[in-house]
């Protein structure tokens, strides 16, 4: 190990520190924005053809209309007043606050409605090595899945990520998704 070290000229505390000083800046840390939807550009399209939205930098994992509280999918059509629940990192969450609308304070629990919050650890075999799309979670369990925790890294979860044994995964869907 210490000859690989010397080969490629690795100071492996600089990296630490350097990896450390990055999560500390905000750049590999994932967070969450509430956007109200104000662009008149994107009223009546569906989320799929929305680029920022379209994108495996951005997951929206809840949109609320009026009262109700629903997992949107690729083809939900969005509306002018429409509140989405984007995660991110913050830099592309600023990006889509400046496409869609204006950050709002209003709250997107999952607390006394039909949908709830999980987070499942992966173990089954049978999904080892496959991609987050190709499982259709969204088509099947009406789950959508915003995050992907892989060895202590919270990560977006992108639709190419390929999951791996251990992996958690936080899951937003309707409360019978057991």
């Amino acid at each position: 190990m210490w000859l690989m070290r010397l080969i490629f000229r690795v100071n492996v505390e600089a990296e630490a520190q350097k990896h450390e000083s990055s999560l500390a800046n905000g750049h590999s840390l994932i967070q969450t924005m509430n956007i109200r939807v104000e662009n008149p550009n994107l009223n009546n399209m569906a989320i799929q053809d929305v680029p920022i939205l379209n994108s495996d930098k951005i997951i929206c994992s809840r949109l609320k209309r009026d009262d109700t509280l629903m997992v949107p999918s690729p083809g939900t059509i969005i509306q002018a007043g429409d509140l989405l629940h984007l995660v991110g990192q913050s830099t592309d969450l600023h990006n889509a606050q400046l496409v869609i609308g204006k950050e709002v304070d209003t709250s997107l629990s999952t607390r006394g409605t039909d949908l709830r919050v999980e987070r499942v650890v992966v173990t089954n075999e049978k999904v080892l090595g496959k991609r987050i799309r190709d499982l259709h979670f969204k088509e099947r369990y009406d789950v959508v899945i915003s995050r992907l925790n892989r060895a202590g890294v919270e990560l977006v979860a992108s639709s190419d990520a390929s999951l791996q044994f251990g992996d958690i995964l936080n899951l937003v869907g309707a409360s019978c998704f057991d």
